[in-house]
């Protein structure tokens, strides 16, 4: 397919012009007392830790660390992939922008008392910034933070990135004067990471409405993409007697121009795919740009499978992603896994849940052959847990034969 032509995909990135950041890199992140977790961790490590014969799909931050540009979570209905999902979104969020806990779609496994532990770098140092969770009256809050930090220089080895012997800054510690202006639910690492530029999006609220979240005109090349026959595709804001969102499409070959003031009027006139795939296109390449961070829920839904593989291709190419932005996502299409610009197996995470209780787990510590696909190992259950068990099966069958 034409699609799949590495210079149209380069040529549509290069419509935007970049703009020169300070690029922080998330390196691992790390949880602690969780509810409806197993031993009550959960632990994404977004350097590679295996060895790197390839750099195209991984990103050098200095020496012989390297970050994933893509990473990805499989596994059952809800065995936890939207949950891993939440929990790194928060994380980012919280270290990239400071956002208040309060303002995060925050999951209810994270408990009075749980710890949340994110290292990164950022000006040339490896920051660690773990924080202890409170929960009380309906509101979280920081019980504590405390921030480590090391210059690049000191990282041995790989196993060196998450240890830390000097402690630089401590919540409680902070005087009177310096608390009275930090909120509660606020972070102490905003001094720290005030100047990165990191852009961090995701579909977490979206996915399941399929309406219009871009603004402004989608340039062509991004709705050629998904449907041809379409001109033109804005969003603007309008007052009629209240300020409101219009959108107007126009088809080719149609002197017509359609205006809605309902994002879900365009439902009866574009497809889904194209509603929701000209929006995610548009969040990669704010996200390619900053060298930043896109978590997407279900990243094949709606979409071809050729376009999926297009998306990808946006964060595994150099030329496209050369700030080493990292797209995070869950798949029920295990078969994304097979596809050659996803040839590594340290950045797949399984999620599983057993007798109630959820777990991630990564496919490189549990498969060590690659003379196998990924998606045959994954549907025939070698791993356990990664397809449906046959008796399951066998009951559901033998349930409809019976209410024939």
């Amino acid at each position: 397919m034409a699609f799949l032509n590495k210079n149209i995909v380069y040529n549509l990135f290069l419509a935007y012009n970049f703009t020169e950041v300070e690029n922080m890199k998330i390196l691992c992140v790390e949880f602690e007392n969780l509810n409806h977790f197993e031993d009550g961790k959960f632990r994404i490590d977004f350097f590679a830790t295996d060895r790197v014969f390839d750099t195209s799909n991984v990103y050098k931050v200095f020496k012989n660390i390297y970050t994933q540009k893509i990473i990805s979570f499989i596994g059952l209905n809800a065995a936890g992939k939207t949950t891993a999902l939440r929990l790194l979104n928060i994380a980012i969020n919280v270290v990239v922008y400071n956002i208040d806990l309060n303002q995060l779609k925050t999951p209810n496994m994270i408990q009075d008392g749980s710890v949340m532990r994110v290292t990164f770098f950022h000006n040339e140092e490896i920051h660690q910034l773990e924080s202890v969770i409170g929960y009380t009256g309906g509101k979280y809050y920081y019980r504590e933070e405390i921030l480590r930090s090391k210059v690049k220089s000191k990282i041995q080895s790989r196993a060196g990135l998450t240890e830390f012997n000097e402690v630089n800054l401590v919540r409680s510690r902070l005087s009177s004067s310096e608390k009275k202006y930090l909120d509660d639910g606020k972070s102490i690492i905003a001094p720290v990471v005030k100047d990165n530029g990191c852009y961090v999006a995701d579909n977490l609220f979206f996915n399941y409405v399929n309406i219009m979240n871009t603004f402004g005109e989608t340039p062509a090349p991004i709705i050629e993409l998904f449907d041809e026959s379409i001109e033109r595709l804005s969003t603007e804001s309008i007052t009629v007697g209240k300020k409101e969102f219009q959108w107007n499409l126009k088809f080719k070959n149609d002197d017509l121009t359609y205006n809605a003031t309902e994002p879900i009027a365009l439902n009866f006139l574009i497809s889904t795919g194209t509603i929701r795939g000209q929006g995610l296109v548009s969040l990669a390449i704010e996200v390619l740009r900053t060298g930043g961070y896109l978590i997407i829920d279900e990243l094949e839904m709606h979409l071809n499978k050729e376009i999926v593989r297009v998306i990808l291709s946006l964060f595994n190419d150099r030329r496209t992603n050369p700030k080493g932005a990292c797209l995070i996502f869950s798949t029920h299409y295990v078969e994304i896994l097979d596809f050659a610009l996803l040839d590594r197996k340290d950045n797949i995470y399984i999620t599983r849940k057993f007798d109630g209780l959820l777990s991630v787990g990564k496919f490189s510590d549990e498969f060590k052959r690659n003379d196998f696909k990924k998606s045959e190992v994954i549907f025939s259950n070698a791993l356990t847990g990664t397809a449906p068990k046959y008796e399951t099966i066998q009951r559901l069958r033998d349930f409809v034969c019976k209410s024939l």
